[in-house]
């Protein structure tokens, strides 16, 4: 496999991981419940998997890195919907009575900035920016500890921090940042690196461990299995399923996007990973384009506007046309403002 093939299968892994994330978030309770399987951990060990054992030796440079590419949008995309919470309300978008005061804009703002926090609706899909700075920050001090570019001294330290984390979730010890939870999900980030170093994707996800895995997954879901990285669910989890799930989801995953890589339809779906922050940041706004005509058509009344994250009527019918519009207009959105920034670029 070349060099760019192998990069656009990862894109396209990303690609199926954020149309899974829409795709999960239009109330369809199957459809939630086997994506969850694999989505989030597909992000965190996609982003494991491209980690450089250089940034061991220039850890400020990676900090500083992710803080632009994770902590800085995610306070732009905040503070952007939170100024426009009240106009939100009064169009309908959100609930009449949850009107803003000045002292609720400063507080939540705070919490925004420091706290990494938002109550915002419409970044209900964006915890996931926070949770993978701390995991890629913990993941470059924790092999910067334990031995520098040796990543098999690093699982001495990784295993700690998972059995910490999980010890601190079952004892409700207080979690700031989520800490305990980006502690825990270090191993999947590990675990990318790892499988990177020794090609292990490459060298054994063929089509015959693919289709195992998609049963696999399947029968996981079927039986009850889920694993759900979100931070609200984590305690809620099967510790002996936690680490298993994932990765035969992330295989599956892998698979799945080799096959598509040779079909016309991979160059769409690459373009989706390419996009998948916008994508995960701009899709619940989108669905409000949908529910327009979701509520006219269906009835209900208009006040259905507010639901979240999508009106509830026929959504087995509808869910495709949500998830089209949550993923297509954010990159429409992204390249618009590319070009319009690069219009006043001096040449």
């Amino acid at each position: 496999m070349t060099a760019q093939k192998r990069d656009n299968v990862f894109n396209i892994m990303k690609g199926l991981a954020i149309i899974s994330v829409v795709a999960g978030h239009c109330g369809v309770s199957v459809v939630e419940g086997f994506v969850n399987q694999y989505h989030l951990a597909t992000f965190y060990f996609v982003a494991g998997y491209f980690f450089s054992p250089r940034y061991v030796d220039d850890t400020k440079s990676f900090v500083v890195k992710r803080i632009k590419r994770l902590y800085l949008p995610f306070v732009y995309y905040g503070l952007a919907f939170l100024l426009l919470h009240n106009v939100f309300c009064s169009l309908g978008l959100y609930r009449a009575d949850a009107v803003y005061s000045a002292g609720d804009f400063f507080r939540n703002g705070l919490r925004l900035l420091f706290q990494l926090a938002s109550f915002e609706p419409f970044m209900g899909a964006l915890w996931f920016a926070p949770s993978l700075l701390m995991v890629s920050v913990i993941y470059v001090v924790v092999r910067k500890i334990c031995g520098q570019h040796c990543i098999k001294t690093a699982w001495g330290g990784v295993i700690l921090c998972t059995l910490i984390g999980f010890l601190c979730i079952e004892l409700h010890v207080k979690n700031p940042l989520c800490i305990w939870n980006a502690m825990i999900v270090v191993m999947i980030y590990h675990l990318g690196a790892v499988f990177k170093k020794h090609e292990l994707l490459q060298r054994y996800v063929n089509s015959g461990v693919t289709l195992i895995c998609v049963v696999l997954t399947i029968g996981f879901y079927m039986l009850g299995g889920i694993v759900r990285l979100q931070p609200s669910e984590m305690i809620s989890n099967n510790p002996l399923l936690f680490f298993v799930v994932p990765i035969v989801g992330v295989a599956m995953v892998y698979g799945v996007s080799k096959w598509i890589s040779r079909m016309r339809i991979a160059d769409t779906i690459a373009l989706c990973g390419n996009c998948s922050f916008e994508i995960m940041a701009l899709h619940f706004i989108c669905f409000k384009l949908v529910a327009v005509a979701h509520v006219f058509i269906e009835g209900g009344g208009f006040a259905h506007l507010s639901d979240f994250p999508v009106y509830g009527e026929n959504l087995a019918w509808w869910t495709p046309l949500y998830v089209l519009v949550g993923c297509a207009v954010p990159i429409a959105a992204s390249r618009l403002i590319k070009n319009v920034k690069s219009s006043f670029h001096w040449t």
